[in-house]
Parts: C-alpha cells; structure tokens; sequence
C-alpha cells in the first residue's frame, strides 16, 4: 500500500509540473518586425527591445525573423547602426504593451516627417472554409491609398497607418495600389485558404522607393466541410490540455487523501 501511495504521489507531481508550462505557454505573444524607412543607403539601423539588441543592421524592405516575447509593457527602440544606446539617442522609441497570445507587426515607417513605430495585430481567427484573409497595411508615405482587386474596389483612401482586411475566395488574385487614380504597383497574391495573407505598401513614388512587402501568417485552420465543432469556433482557440491535467491531479490528490484515511495503512 505504502508503494501505491508513493507512485500515487510521485504521479501527482509530474502532472503539476506538466501543468505550469502549459500555462506558461499562454503568457507570450509573437512579433516581426519591419523596415519601412526608405533612404539612399537604407538606414541600417539596430533594433532594441527592452534594452537587448534583438536585430543588427536592419535595412529598409527588410522583415525579421518570427520572435517571442512575454505579454506586458515593453520598450522598443530603433538606433542608427552601430549607435552606442546608453550615449545616443534612438531614431524611433515607443512603449508597446503586447497581450498574451497574440500575434503582431510593427513597423517602423514614417507618417508626414517623423519616424514612428506602427502596432499592428494579425487577424488569425478562423476563416471560411474555401477562403482566403488578405490585409492590406499603408505603411507607405503616400496620404491616400486605393486597392483594388481583380480590378474592382476592394479598400478606398487607406490613410498612413493603418489597414484593411476581408476575406476572399482562396487562388491567385491580382492587386493593384493607386493615389489619385494614378497605378503605383501591382502584384499577383496567391491567397492560402485558411490562411493571412499582409500586404505592406512601402515608401514612396517621389523618389521611386514605392513596393510591396509580402508576410504569410497562418490562421487558425479551416474546421472541415460537414463536421459540426459544437462551439462555434471556440475550440479552435482554446487548449484544453492544461485543464485536463489540472481535472487528473485533482482527482489523484483526493485519492491519495482516502487512501492516507483509511484504516490499515
């Protein structure tokens, strides 16, 4: 009995110890980060969060690796490259407070003459079976933006930071960017079903820096045609393991409490 009540305990502490870090996992969110600061050589800058370089010699066009940070206040600061950040100033510097379990951009960009950082989130909820979700972010100096697709209206007058979402049949779709009726850029966009597809305008005409950037996020998968989920929705987004592994430790404690009870032991 005595070994019983041993394993039994034993038990009870791998599946606590399996539980925190399965709650732990709800404490972060995901980030990426882009360069939208056109200029002749780039501006190579080094970006800084929470005083920790976190990316170095980050150009203009260029996006960062997918990276996780914990939930919470956070500053972040872009210097000039190779810039000594407890003497200089920074060229942007913003606090970005960021919510567990989401996904974000930033990017730094500049709106009328100032530099400044852009918090987006991506929309990552369920989409549509057969659909695809395209955003589009004006992240460009252009005042206005029009975006059609197929050739018909899709967003009108998109101002400097900020964005635009639908969700459209999935395959390949052909997007135009237009300021004052006149075509900026265009591009071919495969929309993944069930997964988020970002377009970020970039620069500007005047000085003929005016691009598309690209970034594929995935989605919440598409539940299958015909099988009912019973939540609506809810499932996709929740993680029932740690609530299954609190439930079972539960029940082994007040098993091992009957058995330290009984008469005999």
């Amino acid at each position: 009995m005595h070994m019983f009540v041993r394993s039994l305990s034993t038990a009870m502490v791998l599946l606590l110890a399996a539980v925190a870090p399965a709650a732990g996992q709800e404490s972060t969110a995901t980030v990426t980060v882009f360069h939208a600061v056109p200029a002749d050589d780039g501006f190579p800058a080094d970006v800084y969060l929470n005083g920790d370089l976190i990316i170095d010699g980050f150009v203009f066009e260029a996006a960062s690796e997918l990276f996780t940070v914990p939930a919470g206040p956070a500053e972040l600061q872009i210097f000039a490259e190779g810039a000594d950040p407890d003497t200089d100033s920074p060229a942007i510097s913003d606090q970005v407070t960021f919510e567990a379990g989401l996904d974000y951009s930033i990017v730094a960009q500049v709106v009328g003459e100032a530099p400044v950082l852009t918090v987006f989130i991506n929309d990552t909820s369920e989409v549509g079976t057969g659909q695809g979700r395209l955003t589009v972010r004006q992240t460009s100096g252009v005042a206005d933006l029009d975006v059609r697709l197929d050739g018909e209206d899709l967003f009108d007058g998109l101002a400097q930071a900020t964005d635009a979402t639908a969700d459209i049949a999935a395959g390949s779709h052909n997007v135009s960017f237009l300021s004052v009726g006149e075509t900026l850029a265009e591009r071919s966009v495969l929309l993944s079903e069930g997964r988020l597809t970002v377009l970020y305008a970039v620069g500007s005409p005047t000085d003929d820096s005016f691009n598309l950037l690209v970034q594929r996020v995935v989605a919440q998968q598409t539940p299958p045609a015909g099988v009912p989920t019973g939540t609506g929705g809810l499932k996709a987004h929740m993680n029932w393991t740690p609530v299954f592994l609190v439930v079972l430790a539960l029940a082994l404690l007040a098993a091992l409490r009957r058995l330290r009870g009984s008469p005999g032991r």
